[in-house]
C-alpha cells in the first residue's frame, strides 16, 4: 500500500508480496487487508495473476465481512487491473445491494464504475445505486457525478430519474469536472437518451474556454455527445472544428470519423442529432478515471 501510494517503482518487491500473500491468503481473516493488496496492486499498475486470483477467491467467499468501502474498492480495483472475475462480482454486488444506505457518495461511484468497466451485468444492483443516488448527489464530487454517469450508460442502465437528478445537480457542478469527465458526461447523456437541453448548454459553455486543453478523442466524443443528443452549440462547434484543424495528426481514424460525421450531421440538422444525419456514428469509449 505504501509503495503505491507513494508511486515508488518496486517490481521485485511486488513479485515477492505477491507470491507471501498467494501462499498464505487463507490466512487473511481481514477483508480489508486483502482489499487494501489489490487497491495496491491495481494503483501501481503491476501484473499479478496469481494474486488476483488467489484474492478473488477468497473475497467472494467473505464478501459479507468486507465494508461498503471494501466492497468498492475491490470492484474498483479489479476493474482497473482488467481481472476477469465474474464470480467475486457476483458476490460483491450480492453484498453491497443490501447495504447501500451504508455507502459513502465515492463508494457508489467506485462501485457502479468498477461493474461497468468489467462488463458485470448486474442490473439489480444497478437500480438499487440508482434508487439510492438520486437523492444524495449534493454529497458527490464531480469526478464521482461523471463516473456514476458513465457507468451507467456504460452498463445499459441508464435510470431515467437518476439522469433526470444529474441534469439538476451537473450544470452547477461542471467547473470541478477535468476535459475527460466533461467529455464524458457529455457521452453518457447522449447515450442515455435522456433528454438534458440545459445540461448539454451549460456543458458547451463550460467546455468552450478549455477547449484547447482536450485531449483529440475528448474533442471528437464531446462533438459527437452534442450531436446524437440533437443539441446545438454553435460557438462550442466552430470550436471544435478549428482545434481538429489544428491538430489534425493527433486523432485518431476513429477520432477523426466521429467529428466529421458530428459536424455534418449537426450542420445538416441545425444542431439536430441523427434524424437528419442518418445512422449515428459509434464514440470512441474513452474509459472514466477514478
Amino acid at each position: 500500500w505504501a509503495y503505491a501510494t507513494a508511486a515508488l517503482p518496486s517490481p521485485e518487491l511486488f513479485d515477492e508480496v505477491a507470491a507471501a500473500v498467494v501462499s498464505r491468503v487463507g490466512e487473511f481473516n481481514n477483508t480489508q487487508g486483502l482489499v487494501n493488496v489489490v487497491w495496491a496492486y491495481a494503483t501501481a499498475g503491476h501484473e499479478a495473476p496469481l494474486l488476483y486470483a488467489a484474492v478473488a477467491s477468497r473475497l467472494q467467499q467473505r464478501a459479507d465481512a468486507c465494508s461498503p468501502q471494501g466492497l468498492a474498492i475491490a470492484a474498483w480495483a479489479y476493474a482497473s487491473s482488467g481481472t476477469e472475475a465474474p464470480q467475486l462480482y457476483a458476490a460483491l454486488s450480492s453484498s453491497a445491494v443490501v447495504r447501500l444506505h451504508h455507502f459513502q457518495p465515492q463508494g457508489l461511484a467506485n462501485l457502479v464504475w468498477g461493474l461497468a468497466t468489467a462488463g458485470h451485468e448486474e442490473p439489480a444492483l444497478f437500480a438499487a445505486v440508482a434508487a439510492e443516488a438520486k437523492g444524495r448527489l449534493h454529497g458527490f464530487q464531480g469526478q464521482g457525478l461523471a463516473n456514476t454517469a458513465w457507468a451507467f450508460a456504460k452498463a445499459g442502465c441508464a435510470d431515467e430519474a437518476l439522469f433526470e437528478a444529474l441534469a439538476a445537480e451537473v450544470p452547477r457542478r461542471l467547473d470541478e469536472l477535468s476535459s475527460q469527465e466533461l467529455a464524458n458526461m457529455g457521452w453518457a447523456f447522449a447515450t442515455s437518451g435522456v433528454s438534458a437541453p440545459e445540461l448539454f448548454a451549460a456543458l458547451g459553455d463550460t467546455a468552450l474556454p478549455r477547449l484547447a486543453s482536450f485531449k483529440p478523442q475528448e474533442v471528437a466524443n464531446l462533438v459527437w455527445a452534442f450531436a446524437t443528443a440533437g443539441v446545438a452549440h454553435p460557438l462550442l462547434i466552430e470550436a471544435a472544428a478549428r482545434e481538429a484543424v489544428r491538430r489534425m495528426p493527433e486523432f485518431s481514424q476513429q477520432g477523426l470519423a466521429n467529428l466529421a460525421w458530428a459536424l455534418a450531421t449537426l450542420k445538416a440538422d441545425g444542431g439536430g442529432g441523427t434524424g437528419a444525419g442518418g445512422a449515428a456514428a459509434t464514440a470512441g469509449d474513452a474509459n472514466a478515471k477514478v
